[in-house]
């Protein structure tokens, strides 16, 4: 999935879990939702518009898989950040 707006995006988390425990599936999954999420953060970042209502056609994704990325990541990551 390539959703990124940086050409080497960061990880906004600099502890990554550990997914030895998960199926290969599983760990795509997750990487696929780190992705998500680090590009909505992205996308937070570089509109100057805090707290205001956004239009969900500029998403790189449909709303729905933006909220299971940030379900996907919260049921992964066991840091509180």
């Amino acid at each position: 999935m390539a959703i990124s707006k940086k050409k080497n995006p960061e990880p906004t988390i600099s502890a990554q879990p550990d997914l030895r425990g998960l199926s290969q599936a599983d760990q795509e999954m997750y990487a696929d939702a780190r992705k998500c999420v680090d590009w909505f953060v992205d996308y937070l970042g570089d509109d100057g518009t805090f707290g205001e209502i956004r239009d969900e056609r500029e998403l790189a994704a449909p709303r729905n898989a933006l909220v299971n990325a940030f379900r996907v990541l919260l049921a992964i990551e066991t840091d509180e950040k």
